[in-house]
């Protein structure tokens, strides 16, 4: 499961046998099933039951691939799979490609579940695009909902801070976004060594992908 994307037909049959050994059916005996699956799924903090949705499960589990990929550019493995199917961009820019491997479909199926849950941290800027990509710590998109402006030289993040202060460009900024988006990007802390832009998981506090957080 964490190297493969299981088939829904192979997850719907295991799930099938958890739920009738759960309720004690024998062969083709037929027992009522008191509680949905989709309930009994639910964590016991929830008043579920704790069983695994093995769909969802093995997408986190092919996710954690992906962001080792994505963390971890000068493995071996990623290099490898670098310069077969991305080699002029990074993962989250990847695509399927022609003729790809089991193991990279399973992946990049994967990266969708880690692409929803990851944002930028701001350092220096250079690699965030202001409009296209999550960087706000704004739970509720993550991203710029301001209407784009027509500018190219205003693409980057990078662009709104002042290079010689390292400080957002106040007029800049508020001249850009709706106020209350102004707001927000004018209280985001800057590091006056600008080091490089980091993505972080947002699913928990630590901002280090989990499978747990994931699922």
């Amino acid at each position: 499961m964490s190297c493969f994307q299981l088939p829904k037909s192979l997850c719907d049959e295991i799930e099938g046998l958890m739920r009738r050994f759960w309720w004690a059916q024998r062969g083709q005996e037929s027992k009522i099933a008191w509680v949905s699956w989709k309930k009994m799924c639910k964590s016991k903090l929830k008043r579920g039951m704790d069983f695994r949705n093995l769909q969802a499960f093995n997408l986190a589990m092919l996710a954690k691939q992906g962001w080792r990929l994505l963390v971890n550019p000068n493995f071996l493995v990623a290099r490898i799979y670098k310069a077969r199917y991305y080699p002029h961009g990074d993962i989250f820019r990847a695509k399927l490609g022609s003729n790809p491997s089991y193991t990279w479909r399973s992946i990049m199926k994967g990266m969708e579940v880690v692409k929803r849950g990851t944002c930028w941290r701001v350092g220096n800027s250079n690699m965030i695009h202001i409009w296209e990509n999550k960087w706000l710590p704004t739970p509720s998109t993550y991203k710029i909902i301001s209407p784009q402006q027509p500018y190219d030289d205003f693409s980057m993040v990078s662009t709104l801070i002042d290079r010689d202060t390292k400080r957002w460009n106040v007029d800049l900024v508020k001249s850009l976004f709706l106020p209350f988006e102004a707001n927000t990007v004018l209280n985001i802390p800057l590091n006056h060594n600008l080091p490089d832009d980091k993505i972080i998981w947002v699913g928990n506090k630590k901002g280090e992908f989990t499978v747990k957080s994931a699922y």
